[in-house]
C-alpha cells in the first residue's frame, strides 16, 4: 500500500506523515500493532519536509471486522492511522495511548 498516512509523529516508521515500515499489522481493535515509539524527541519537527514522489510501499494486515479486510489483508487503496480518540467512532476500541486505523469501515 503506498497511500499510507500516519499522523503518529512519534512513531519510528513516520516520516513526514508517510509510514516506512516494510509491514504493518492492525489488530482485530483496529489497533497499529507495528507502531514502535521514536527515542528522538520533536522528531515531529524533524520530519516537517516535502514529501517524496515516490513513496515507501508498506504491506499491511489486518484482522479487524472492516470492509477493506480480505483474508487477512487490507484491500484499501490507501489507509490514515490517528490515535484512538481522533478515530472512527465505530471502531472497535484499542487501547487509547495506541495508534489506530481511521480507514476503518465496519462490514
Amino acid at each position: 500500500m503506498v497511500d499510507l498516512k500516519c499522523l503518529r509523529e512519534d512513531c519510528v516508521f513516520n516520516k513526514s506523515c508517510n509510514c516506512h515500515a516494510d509491514k504493518i499489522s492492525v489488530s482485530d481493535k483496529t489497533e497499529c500493532q507495528s507502531y514502535k515509539p521514536s527515542e528522538q524527541k520533536n522528531k515531529h519537527e524533524v520530519d516537517k519536509i516535502p514529501q517524496a514522489p515516490i513513496r515507501h510501499n508498506t504491506s499491511v494486515s489486518c484482522l479487524a471486522p472492516c470492509l477493506f479486510e480480505n483474508c487477512n489483508d487490507c484491500i484499501a487503496n490507501g489507509i490514515t492511522v490517528l490515535s484512538y480518540p481522533d478515530n472512527v467512532k465505530n471502531s472497535p476500541a484499542p487501547p487509547k495511548e495506541k495508534p489506530c486505523c481511521a480507514t476503518f469501515l465496519r462490514k
